[in-house]
């Protein structure tokens, strides 16, 4: 679990359909087999964005506790170091009630 590092939730605001579809087409180019959300791709959701970065919070669809800070790299291939895109585990708790809406 990631929860030792701050975020500024105050840059943050719920994902619309159009930005979490284009999100998840790219997810999908970019991250490779041994990245740990490979696996959950088809699956995951974009729950909102942070205006300030490029961050996206992802939901865990094998876990509803947690939730994930994905930071896209916007590759136009698979990244070949599984740590890409970053991706951080957090406790769904830590997350503002109005971004989750």
């Amino acid at each position: 679990m990631d929860d030792d590092f701050e975020i500024d939730w105050e840059t943050w605001e719920p994902s619309d359909a159009n930005h979490a579809t284009g999100v998840i087409r790219q997810l999908k180019v970019e991250v490779g087999q041994k990245h740990q959300i490979f696996h959950m791709l088809d699956r995951i959701q974009i729950l909102a964005r942070d205006g300030a970065t490029d961050d996206v919070l992802v939901s865990n669809p094998e876990d509803h506790t947690t939730v994930f800070i994905v930071h896209p790299t916007y590759a136009k291939t698979v990244e070949t170091n599984p740590v890409w895109p970053a991706t951080s585990k957090i406790k769904v708790t830590s997350v503002p009630a109005r971004i989750l809406r």
